[in-house]
């Protein structure tokens, strides 16, 4: 079992906004799993163990429960409030900048950092009739003064960080299984929202702010540490190409062999396994002039090249999140 001890200390600088944070983030070592059927581990995410089962977990923790009406009184919103507050995040994600949503903004772009809800395999759909509502999934910071983004279209004019939080909809597997409402390389499961927390003490209450969207499946499964962790800012068709980058030795293995040239890459992720260091590692080989070597096969270049221009400016969340992986999307 992957030990949750994993955290690395990064100093992270963005292209047109210099932010650099301290932050630990937890390195998710993962794999997609072929599978003979299409939905390999939806509604059963951990087998039909009870609540309970696991060390330190209770299903009450993470209970779906409804975002308060603007017109609920203030009990039902401290409520809410606490319940976001108390639940527990797992203490990695992704950082980078967004594209503003205004086509000629000039000033810097907007800085957000996504997080995932802490062991995400461990929610339950099917064997509690409580999970009826909706359920806290992601929380994206948004650094100071930052301008409103073209995806999410959340903004924080404040000289403070502002959390955002991402709420998923009622999730009904047996009804999306029959129903197959397919989207190309994925499937939707669900809705979401986003909410904030606006004023303070007894006055604070849940505001649905920016866009919503739907909550689609990734077609592809995960093997047990990417489904307890993981967020950024990435798509179903990048994880499936970074997946099979993952699972080819030869690609993998020149991967390694350029990196040992280039010391720069070493403080991106510390392994060769971890999606950060293959994207950053592929882009700098497919713009080097090794690429032409002939050690690089024609099969790892036809395998890498989708990766030479890819940014995370649009993407929407990618989250694993006890399905598998899946995007908030709008």
């Amino acid at each position: 079992m992957l030990s949750r001890a994993a955290r690395v200390t990064l100093a992270v600088t963005v292209t047109s906004l210099t932010l650099v944070l301290s932050v630990n983030l937890g390195v998710a070592r993962d794999s997609a799993q072929p599978s003979s059927r299409p939905y390999p581990n939806m509604g059963n995410q951990v087998g039909l163990l009870p609540c309970g089962s696991f060390p330190g977990f209770g299903c009450a923790k993470y209970r779906k429960t409804e975002i308060p009406a603007s017109t609920a009184n203030a009990e039902v919103h401290a409520a809410f409030i606490k319940f976001l507050r108390d639940y527990d995040w797992f203490g990695g994600g992704h950082l980078t900048n967004r594209k503003p949503a205004r086509e000629n903004h000039s000033g810097p772009w907007p800085v957000h950092y996504v997080e995932v809800i802490d062991r995400p395999a461990r929610l339950r759909y099917r064997d509690d009739p409580d999970l009826v509502k909706s359920v806290p999934l992601a929380r994206i910071t948004v650094a100071p003064n930052a301008v409103e983004d073209v995806v999410y279209g959340i903004s924080n004019p404040t000289s403070r960080s502002k959390t955002f939080y991402l709420i998923g909809s009622a999730y009904k597997p047996d009804a999306v299984e029959t129903t197959g409402d397919r989207l190309g390389d994925r499937w939707r499961i669900s809705t979401w929202s986003l909410v904030e927390i606006q004023g303070t003490g007894t006055s604070e209450r849940v505001v649905p702010v920016g866009r919503s969207g739907r909550v689609a499946w990734c077609k592809h499964n995960h093997g047990d540490a990417s489904r307890d962790y993981g967020a950024r800012f990435h798509s179903c068709e990048k994880e499936r190409i970074v997946s099979m980058v993952k699972e080819n030795r030869a690609a993998m293995k020149q991967l390694r062999e350029f990196a040992r040239q280039d010391k720069s890459l070493s403080t991106v992720a510390r392994s060769g396994y971890d999606t950060d260091w293959i994207i950053a590692t592929s882009k700098r080989l497919l713009n080097s002039p090794q690429l032409a070597s002939p050690s690089v096969s024609s099969t790892t270049r036809a395998l890498l090249e989708p990766m030479r221009n890819w940014d995370p400016f649009t993407d929407p969340v990618w989250i694993t999140c006890g399905v598998g992986c899946c995007i908030a999307e709008t």
